[in-house]
């Protein structure tokens, strides 16, 4: 039995789909020794996961600034939700003293903040 033309279009589609995807190659994962250039002035410490409202370093509870970021071991940006345990980081505070921005710091960043 013949396929109708959508049919057609859309089964050829997505083989040549997986096709594609199964000869892609695979990107190349992440330098091991990626480190970053954080601002001189961003403080170190242990932070604990965060609340929408507050997020404690140490042992110090601090505001969040409305414009609060959060970035991963990879730089990127991540929700404050997606963080679950305890982190060593990096971060800025703005004019008020509320954390503006957090760098989660990688095992080899950590590292190097520990010898200083």
């Amino acid at each position: 039995m013949p396929l109708d033309p959508v049919t057609s279009a859309l089964v050829g589609s997505i083989a040549s789909a997986i096709v594609e995807s199964v000869l892609a190659p695979t990107p190349a994962p992440a330098p091991a020794a990626f480190m970053r250039q954080l601002p001189e002035a961003a403080h170190y410490g242990w932070m604990l996961p965060p609340s929408l409202q507050e997020v404690r370093i140490d042992d110090k509870t601090y505001a969040l600034s409305p414009a609060a970021q959060f970035r991963n071991e990879w730089n990127m940006i991540v929700l404050p939700t997606m963080i679950t345990g305890p982190a060593p980081v990096r971060f800025l505070l703005d004019a008020s003293g509320a954390v503006e921005r957090v760098w989660i710091l990688s095992a080899a960043e950590a590292e190097s903040m520990q010898r200083r």
